[in-house]
This record gives structure tokens, C-alpha cells and sequence, in this order.
């Protein structure tokens, strides 16, 4: 390196400040909402499959970006889940334990002028993994879904679509206790 240029780093970092810590969850973060209300944040996901088109490897496990705090949904930036096409595409969160769940908001892919998420299937299943509720959503054209439960107890969400398609989540938020 260049003896000039080096001078120059040393001048830089001796006005350099140091930002304070992070220490609770903000703005700052990049968190698109409160995480610390969703049930579901940074929790081991899984889907159906996962769609060829990722130019950086890194973002496997594409199933885990449905709830890294982020509800944008850039399918092209490799913002979403996305699942190859093919019939009945589902996602599904692990929660870890069991909870009494009282709401589930769905946010669909931001970067596309039709609505993906039309006709799919939102369900709890306990800890055994079988199924304790479910709520089909026909016809919700729309990038946001807020789906009322009446607080079912389970351990698992999973979302699947009612037919041949790909599905792309952006963020799935669980909420309750």
C-alpha cells in the first residue's frame, strides 16, 4: 500500500466515532415492526421446495427469510421464501413450543403487480404435528392477510396455497402468548 494512503487511514480513524451498542430492537435494526411480538421470529423454518433462481447462495434456507423481521417482499432481491411452481406449495414455521395463538399476519411478495396469494390455507398443528385449526382464505387478493384466530394452543403455522402455483412469503407474523 501506498505510503500517502496509509497517512490518510490513520487520519481517518483518529476522528472516527464509535456508534453506541444496540441494545434493544429499533429502527435502527432494519425491523419493519416490533419482533419481539412475533412468535415466529428467527424460528427454524421449512417448505415444500425452494426456486432455482437465487444468485447468492447465502440465502438458503430460503424459508427463513419469511421471518427475519423484514415485510418487504422483493422476490428478485431474494426477499422472500419462494417456492419452485408446483401443486399445493406450503411454508411452515417451527415455534419451538407450544402457544396460545391469537393472530396470524401474512405479508406476500412486494414486486410484482398481481397478488400471488389468492387462494391458500393458513393451519396450527400441535407439537405431534397434526392439525388443531385451520382457515381457508379464498379470493384475499392482497399483499398483507391478518388472519383472526381464536387462541389455538399450538407449535407449528404452516400456510399452503389450494393449488398449482409458487408461493412467496415476505413475512409471517405469529402473535399471541
Amino acid at each position: 500500500m501506498d505510503d500517502d494512503a496509509i497517512v490518510r487511514l490513520k487520519e481517518a480513524a483518529a476522528v472516527w466515532e464509535k456508534p453506541e451498542d444496540l441494545k434493544s430492537p429499533g429502527a435502527n435494526w432494519g425491523f419493519a415492526y416490533e419482533v419481539s411480538e412475533n412468535l415466529a421470529f428467527l424460528r427454524p423454518c421449512s417448505q415444500s421446495s425452494t426456486h432455482t433462481f437465487i444468485r447468492d447462495k447465502r440465502a438458503y434456507p430460503r424459508a427463513d427469510i419469511a421471518v427475519d423481521g423484514v415485510t418487504e417482499g422483493n422476490g428478485e432481491m431474494e426477499q422472500t421464501s419462494w417456492t419452485e411452481v408446483e401443486d399445493r406449495p406450503w411454508w411452515k414455521v417451527d415455534l419451538q413450543a407450544e402457544h396460545k395463538i391469537n393472530e396470524i399476519k401474512l405479508f406476500d411478495r412486494t414486486d410484482k403487480h398481481t397478488d400471488e396469494l389468492k387462494n391458500f390455507t393458513v393451519s396450527i398443528w400441535d407439537a405431534d404435528e397434526k392439525e388443531v385449526w385451520k382457515s381457508d382464505e379464498v379470493n384475499a387478493a392482497s399483499k398483507t392477510h391478518t388472519i383472526a384466530v381464536p387462541d389455538i394452543v399450538g407449535s407449528f403455522v404452516k400456510v399452503q396455497l389450494n393449488g398449482k402455483g409458487s408461493l412467496a412469503l415476505a413475512e409471517v407474523i405469529v402473535k399471541g402468548k
